[in-house]
């Protein structure tokens, strides 16, 4: 851009420059007579000299009062004569310390731009509340801290010049981006701004006749004010003046270039001359420059009275808009003296609107894609025309095109598949549908991406979806896409690969190879594993026992299902028979109970929280081992076998694993009833009731896997009573709406009400030794009660001894019907020391320590 343009800056004059003292300034007094409307000597900064010696009011005090924002940038150090002439009083220029104090402490300019040192220190700057970049990284976050005032000093001196980076990076931000930097920060001030710019290093080239890096600095201003009047283009409020404070060198060119293609240059001097300089002007009294100048009368020019602007102007649509929603609602700022405002709005081919309104807005429904003129007429309240409005245009955002190459589509896929399509044009976002059917597709998300993963897919299933290109003009639907989901993975039996009694049980047939279903038995025992409890016959305490076991292996499984079909004999002290299982064969977790006594041909089902992997060991335990109890019960075993899947876990939608336990007695009156949901569950519906299971209440729907019975008991004006039974099934309601009948629970309550069991504890330890042979072994007697005080049977105890006895560790007992476990050491010594420390315990439904 040419400063001389007139389609840039429209009007300019010649500008003198003499100071006060001298037919040649210096930058100084230059500077303060710019700045003051006042001639000053040369080297004195916006004070009379010659004169009363008092401080001069400054173009950015005058702005200032007024309430507007200001700044000061440059390429020189910021204490330099031209800067500090705007923003400081000194009586000399050398004073770059005080100048430094008066713009920290007394004129306070918002912005201050360029480089550092001569007075100016980062922690007084920092001190006086502004935020200090020092590098570009820091530069490009400067406007983003919650202050104020910004202050970038770089280096300790003027900022390099810009030739002597060619072709390379130059180190800090150039005057075009400080400036444009500066008027960001500035124009949010709601008075408005204002801010000089200087290229400083024009003149310190000048002084070194350099034509190189004279050339590249006024490129560098150029370009700075290019910044400057791109931002004030279209606006009615804004004066931009350029002009220098003096010449320097005595340059004439002659029009030729030299061999690096530079002007041919010749010099007079390395200092200052008396020559005339240019101003030129643009915007806001722009018209008062002209003919020739002096220096001070740009203060005046400056800050003359601001004609009224008449016409409408700063319309939004910014003229030339383009991708403007059509729902665009027009505004712009009014003419001075406006009482309404005539809108004509049209496009090439017919006339769209045509109205008088009295607020600078009009809403308009546009048609996509479509160029509109439009302009605003303002009138005074007595009809009479203000002033023509300007001819502005934009053009409204076309319809978006459908998306295409939708993907998948016709194809069997894996559940976790990803959705993805091929833009359409002009499209801001994407609205997916999917569903099981055409007609039950939903608008499920919503993307700014060309792809979607969808969630909950279930296998075996076959989905539709299209997507929707949106954007403000309206929206464009694709075809109609589907795709099958893989089946899921079905995992094969497990089969047991070993067994063993490890304490009583009398075996018949064999489960390793079982493969039978529901064959109807022909004699006593055709068709079944059949394990018969024995005596246990230490002492005259005996009682009837069953201690079989049962190894899988598992291998890598990611969900696992132990299935048994069973069942055993009644008597009247029967049996119960608990079915656990271990993975290392020592700590067991109950998983069922069997208490059938007819097969039913039908399993029962746990499903392991997490899947054991490798060897798996099941126990099967009788439940009662009270002294004196010697019915032999028998357990027969239809068929047994763990689902394992390495694959896709298994969906266990039914509800599972109740708390408490199917059949579970003493339970305390107070119990709330919880289970494992199942998967994809979103509602839990509850049916309670006594005597009958057939006849349940209910069903009372929670959002959580829990239930208080006494929420039934309410509902039936009645309360949970003790040593009654009661029946409780769950059923699983999932998003689609599916619901999953659960099976039918049972428990019954403890006769008393008791204390709610739910931690285990040592009741104590009691040390003793047996006589073997000439030495002595020692035994630990362990007594384990739950939190109420009652001895736990069936508690699996592990622990160790010490002393003498060390070797022993991790041995294992389980507890009697009294809650005793003992234990015994495996070596013996004579007078022994040793005690015994309890390790873990693990007993259904209770918690250690």
């Amino acid at each position: 851009m040419s400063f001389s343009d007139p389609g840039k800056f429209p009007y300019g004059a010649d500008c003198t420059t003499y100071s006060a003292n001298s037919g040649v300034t210096d930058s100084a007094a230059a500077g303060t007579a710019l700045a003051t409307h006042t001639k000053v000597n040369n080297g004195v900064i916006s004070m009379a000299y010659p004169g009363d010696q008092s401080e001069l009011l400054t173009l950015l005090e005058y702005f200032k009062a007024q309430g507007k924002a200001t700044g000061l940038v440059t390429t020189s150090y910021l204490t330099d004569a031209t800067p500090a002439a705007f923003g400081a009083h000194e009586s000399t220029r050398s004073n770059t310390s005080a100048i430094a104090g008066d713009y920290l402490n007394q004129t306070r300019p918002n912005v201050l731009y360029g480089g550092g040192g001569s007075g100016l220190t980062l922690s007084a700057t920092t001190a006086a509340g502004y935020a200090v970049a020092t590098d570009s990284a820091s530069f490009e976050n400067l406007a983003t801290q919650p202050v104020s005032y910004f202050s970038a000093q770089f280096g300790t001196a003027s900022m390099p010049y810009k030739a002597d980076y060619l072709g390379g990076t130059y180190p800090f931000p150039e005057l075009d981006t400080m400036t444009s930097s500066a008027i960001s920060i500035l124009s949010q001030a709601p008075e408005g701004f204002f801010l000089m710019v200087e290229g400083g290093n024009i003149d310190h080239a000048c002084h070194l006749q350099s034509i190189t890096k004279c050339v590249h600095e006024v490129t560098d201003f150029s370009d700075a004010v290019d910044a400057g009047y791109n931002w004030a283009l279209g606006r009615s409020d804004t004066l931009i003046l350029v002009t220098a404070d003096h010449e320097t060198g005595g340059l004439t060119v002659d029009g030729t270039m030299d061999a690096n293609g530079y002007p041919v240059a010749a010099w007079t001097t390395t200092g200052h001359t008396g020559t005339n300089v240019p101003v030129y002007a643009w915007g806001v009294n722009a018209e008062l420059v002209h003919g020739t100048m002096d220096n001070s009368d740009m203060f005046n020019v400056c800050s003359a009275d601001i004609a009224p602007a008449l016409e409408a102007t700063n319309p939004y649509p910014s003229n030339g808009a383009t991708g403007v929603p059509p729902n665009v609602t027009l505004t712009w700022t009014p003419g001075t003296g406006a009482a309404y405002h005539r809108i004509s709005v049209w496009t090439e081919v017919e006339a769209v609107l045509d109205v008088d309104v009295t607020t600078p807005q009009q809403p308009l429904q546009c048609a996509p894609g479509t160029t509109y003129f439009w302009t605003v007429s303002e009138y005074d309240g007595a009809g009479v025309l203000l002033a023509p409005g300007q001819t502005w245009t934009f053009t409204t955002l076309d319809l978006p095109t459908a998306p295409t190459n939708l993907s998948p589509s016709g194809s069997v896929v894996p559940v976790n598949v990803q959705l993805s399509w091929t833009s359409g044009t002009h499209a801001q976002q994407y609205r997916v549908y999917l569903g099981e059917s055409v007609d039950s597709m939903s608008d499920v998300s919503t993307q700014t991406g060309t792809s979607y993963s969808p969630s909950g897919l279930t296998n075996s299933a076959t989905y539709y979806w299209r997507v929707v290109a949106l954007n403000p003009a309206g929206e464009a639907s694709s075809e109609t896409a589907w795709f099958t989901t893989e089946d899921l993975p079905q995992p094969e039996p497990v089969y047991a690969d070993s067994e063993n009694t490890v304490a009583g049980a009398r075996l018949y047939g064999d489960l390793l190879s079982l493969t039978m279903k529901d064959e109807s038995r022909q004699g006593t025992y055709d068709g079944y594993e059949v394990l018969q409890e024995v005596a246990n016959v230490p002492n005259k305490n005996a009682y009837s026992t069953l201690n079989h076991v049962w190894t899988f292996d598992l291998g890598n499984a990611v969900s696992a299902e132990f299935y048994v079909e069973a069942f055993k004999t009644a008597s009247t002290d029967g049996d119960d028979f608990v079915f656990s299982y271990s993975t290392d064969g020592v700590t067991y977790l109950d998983m069922l109970t069997v208490t059938r006594t007819e097969d039913t041909n039908a399993p029962q089902v746990y499903v392991f929280p997490t899947a054991p992997t490798g060897t798996v060991y099941v126990r099967a335990t009788d439940t009662n081992h009270t002294k004196a109890h010697l019915s032999m019960d028998t357990l027969y075993i239809d068929h047994m076998y763990v689902y394992a899947s390495e694959g896709a876990v298994i969906k266990h939608y039914k509800a599972s694993q109740p708390v408490p336990a199917d059949g579970s007695v003493d339970v305390p009156l107070d119990q709330t009833l919880s289970w494992t949901a199942g998967d994809e569950a979103v509602l839990h519906r509850v049916w309670f009731g006594e005597a009958d299971p057939t006849e349940l209440a209910g069903p009372f729907e929670v959002s959580e896997p829990a239930f208080d019975p006494g929420v039934w008991a309410a509902s039936q004006g009645t309360q949970i009573t003790g040593n009654s039974a009661y029946f409780w099934r769950v059923d699983e309601v999932r998003a689609d709406g599916t619901v999953e009948t659960g099976d039918v629970w049972r428990y019954t309550t403890t006769a008393s009400g008791g204390c709610n069991p739910t931690n285990l504890i040592v009741q104590s330890i009691v040390l003793s030794t047996e006589r073997v042979l000439r030495a002595e072994v020692g035994v630990a007697t362990v007594t384990v009660v739950d939190n109420c005080g009652n001895a736990v049977a069936g508690a699996v105890v592990t622990g160790r001894f010490t002393g003498d006895f060390s070797a022993d560790s991790n041995v294992t007992a389980t507890t009697d019907d009294n809650g005793v476990a003992v234990f015994r050491s495996s070596t013996s010594a004579r007078k022994p020391s040793f005690g015994f420390e309890v390790m873990t315990i693990t007993a259904d439904g209770l918690i250690y320590p």
